[in-house]
């Protein structure tokens, strides 16, 4: 989670496009959900957390992850609907859901007749 040429942790993110709209994957290993904040303020994603220390009742024989904060942000495109972010934490993976806009989503048009 750190970068190679600082102290910074930026956390590994996979993000892909379906149909109905975009998921970001992000690698946060260590994390529970007390220590995660994800928020949206002006189309800009963003995901703030910190890892805590391994604790003081065990023996670290290597801590390559290490505790402390991390942050990134993402812009999102006018064509998502952040009202509509589903997320979830699971297996130290956190799964971000963020839809289309609805004018974007494909609709079926009912005919009518004049019978």
């Amino acid at each position: 989670m750190r970068t190679p040429d600082s102290n910074s942790r930026v956390p590994a993110v996979d993000v892909y496009e379906r149909e109905d709209g975009m998921v970001l994957l992000a690698d946060l290993p260590g994390v529970d959900e007390s220590g995660l904040e994800v928020e949206v303020e002006e189309q800009i994603l963003k995901i703030d957390g910190r890892r805590a220390a391994l604790g003081e009742d065990v023996t670290v024989h290597r801590d390559e992850l290490g505790e402390g904060s991390f942050h990134r942000e993402f812009r999102l495109s006018e064509d998502l609907d952040p009202s509509g972010i589903q997320a979830t934490l699971r297996n130290g993976v956190l799964r971000l859901e963020i839809p289309k806009s609805e004018r974007l989503r494909p609709r079926s048009i009912p005919i009518r007749t004049d019978a």
